[in-house]
């Protein structure tokens, strides 16, 4: 059973420069009614690309703080991706809560080797943002994110597991979670640290279509490599699917960028009218996906 794609080429959008990135994240951030605080790690990873009078700097590889300027563009492209696409009315406390813890953590998501807190609720958000760009409502809860197929409740659970053998731990867990929540589901696993815990570059140019069916091709072996536990982990669960996300820091010519995809792995033990809700919610965000390319 290979895994398919729900979109390995997102669709473009025009791209913001670095400096216009943190200038619109901040600014929607704060239009929210949160304060970035100037010890906070969008604060920091701002101010790297500032000298001390408020001036342009561009960040080399032979720089010491270069892996935190990398971190930086993986950040602020995925906040961008979210605030472009922000689905809550401003008196939504859950959703200010969540981009509010959101905000924390250090620089180096390694540096906290077990815990992560704020990106993890930052890929909640991530994918109600996703959901809400595919036309689908969204709403706040636990299981992550509630939306709606066919008039009936749909929940999607978001994991981020740390490494390899916690992918398993996740899907388990999050297969549990929706199983109790009493509605069907599907599960968002982001890998990237999971497939890449030694914080790997594509350090090699090519052409977006080479990196898009290269970047395919590794995932693909990754999911391939868990398909039996996973069969056995979904088994007569309400879960339609797992949806696994991947972000890479790829090197183009001029910079850097953050290639994306994601993949569905179908849980072959759901019911049709199961399976059939996990395909609508893969065409929608087939269909509405730009991922941060």
């Amino acid at each position: 059973m290979d895994p398919s794609p729900v979109s390995t080429a997102p669709r473009k959008r025009p791209e913001r420069p670095l400096v216009e990135k943190f200038a619109f994240v901040l600014g929607r951030i704060r239009a929210i009614g949160l304060e970035v605080h100037p010890t906070s790690r969008l604060a920091i990873e701002r101010n790297l690309f500032f000298d001390d009078q408020g001036r342009p700097l561009v960040i080399e590889p032979a720089h010491p703080q270069f892996d935190q300027a990398l971190e930086a563009l993986r950040d602020f492209t995925l906040f961008e991706f979210i605030m472009d696409n922000w689905p809550f009315e401003p008196a939504d406390k859950e959703a200010s809560r969540r981009l509010k813890e959101a905000l924390k953590d250090a620089v180096d998501p390694h540096a906290a080797r077990f815990r992560t807190p704020g990106r993890d609720s930052q890929l909640e958000l991530f994918v109600a943002a996703a959901l809400k760009r595919a036309g689908l409502p969204v709403k706040l809860r636990s299981p992550d994110v509630r939306t709606r197929i066919d008039g009936r409740g749909f929940d999607v659970e978001a994991k981020r597991p740390k490494s390899g053998d916690a992918i398993e731990e996740a899907v388990r867990v999050g297969a549990g979670q929706i199983r109790d929540s009493g509605c069907p589901g599907a599960l968002f696993i982001d890998v990237t640290r999971a497939f890449n815990p030694t914080k790997g570059l594509v350090t090699r140019i090519m052409p977006d279509e080479e990196f898009s069916q290269r970047h395919a091709e590794a995932l693909r072996g990754g999911i391939k490599t868990l398909e039996r536990r996973l069969i056995h982990l979904l088994e007569r669960k309400p879960v339609a699917c797992v949806f696994f996300q991947d972000h890479e820091l790829r090197q183009v010519s001029g910079g850097w960028i953050l290639g994306s995809i994601c993949m569905k792995f179908d849980n072959p033990s759901a019911p049709e009218w199961l399976a059939r809700m996990g395909r609508l919610v893969d065409r929608s965000l087939g269909h509405a996906w730009t991922g941060v390319s």
